[in-house]
């Protein structure tokens, strides 16, 4: 039975060997994956040699339910992002022999979504997902199998820290983080366990209520973000020999204005095979906190996708057959021990521009939708 508690001061949480789970992923690697969040990013300077032209794949077949999204972009040869990749085609494979096509999604470039029609991922199947390019140019990602779920995610929980950081002018400063924290039931001692550990945010905001002649209430949005100050785990279970992992850490944020109002935090837990292991693995150190390597140049890692035509060809990025679990707890704003002033709030006494810009256009905060989450 998944639980959910608060813990004071974590004053009740075992201390773990940190041994027991290898390094800390810095970030997912997920080109737009996640609706990566804009606050808190690190640059991170890559002394590679940067090549024009190289696709760059991002993206997923899971057991979950829903919309499934695959990321496309090119590499240009100066230090720049990634162009987005807008007149692809892309099918995923089922080794049943069905087959489903994505669509391009017109409002996010580059962004391809699988609704699931017709396949359904099942551990135990092999997926694997072909590109092609309006050059005529083919690619593939290497047949995977979906790995079965060997560790429960038993809990979740939190509590409060108060960290004093120096700001970019030279002053000390205290912040209040919120710290999240799980325990993993691993229900067989496989060395074939390989897992990791996503942190999705989203938060509510509700945008300013100015009165009118026709009563118009303007819609909240819903943002989406990974958490910062804190890296990703990973857990390796050919070199472990543990039944239970306890108070891993697995997000850390300051208490800022997206816990004005609603503020959940989504744990999933993927498992994967030893390649797709090594990979993160690989690219812990590359990317920023936040997680896509369409935020900063990148580095030229290949992952599991090839050119069909062109072995020599180097891709990077990589596409990964998980099965997912999830864990999630909301934070209200009578949760957390700071007074925050509702800043969207109509009154009289303000003008126009003592509000903040997303108070009046909620959408313009970066990964922001109308849609409402199915948990929310």
């Amino acid at each position: 039975m998944v639980s959910f508690s608060r813990k004071e001061g974590n004053k009740d949480l075992k201390t773990m060997n940190l041994s027991l789970v290898l390094p800390s992923v810095r970030a997912l690697l997920a080109i737009w994956l996640c609706l990566c969040s804009g606050a808190c990013v690190e640059r991170i300077d890559f002394e590679v040699e940067r090549t024009a032209g190289q696709l760059v794949v991002d993206g997923g077949f899971t057991n979950e339910e829903g919309i499934q999204r695959i990321r496309l972009g090119e590499t240009v040869a100066v230090v720049r992002l990634p162009l987005p990749v807008e007149d692809a085609h892309v099918r995923l494979y089922e080794d049943s022999g069905e087959f489903e096509d994505y669509v391009h999604d017109p409002e996010e470039p580059g962004t391809y979504l699988l609704h699931g029609t017709k396949i359904q991922g099942k551990p135990g199947h092999s997926y694997f997902v072909e590109i092609t390019l309006a050059n005529g140019r083919v690619y593939r990602s290497k047949e995977e199998e979906m790995q079965p779920q060997q560790a429960m995610l038993d809990s979740i929980y939190y509590d409060f820290s108060l960290e004093k950081e120096i700001s970019s002018a030279g002053v000390v400063i205290e912040n209040t983080y919120i710290n999240a924290y799980i325990d993993v039931e691993l229900s067989q001692l496989d060395r074939t366990t390989f897992l990791r550990w996503d942190v999705e945010e989203v938060f509510l905001l509700t945008p300013t209520d100015e009165p009118d002649p026709f009563g118009f209430v303007p819609p909240p949005c819903y943002v989406y973000q990974y958490p910062s100050a804190i890296d990703l785990n990973l857990y390796d279970g050919s070199v472990n020999d543990i039944g239970r992992l306890e108070g891993l850490k697995v997000a850390s944020q300051v208490l800022d204005w997206t816990f004005q109002e609603k503020h959940y935090f989504t744990v999933k837990q993927l498992g994967m095979n030893q390649e797709a292991f090594d990979y993160w693995d690989n690219v812990r150190d590359l990317l920023t906190n936040v997680g896509s390597i369409f935020d900063t140049p990148p580095a030229p890692l290949s992952g599991n996708v090839f050119n069909v035509n062109d072995s020599s060809e180097e891709v990077l990025g990589y596409f990964g057959v998980s099965s997912v679990s999830e864990i999630r707890f909301a934070v209200l704003r009578q949760d957390i021990p700071l007074d925050q002033v509702l800043e969207c709030t109509y009154s009289q006494d303000k003008y126009y521009l003592d509000y903040p810009a997303r108070c009046w256009d909620c959408l313009s905060v970066r990964n922001s939708t109308y849609t409402r989450p199915d948990f929310f």
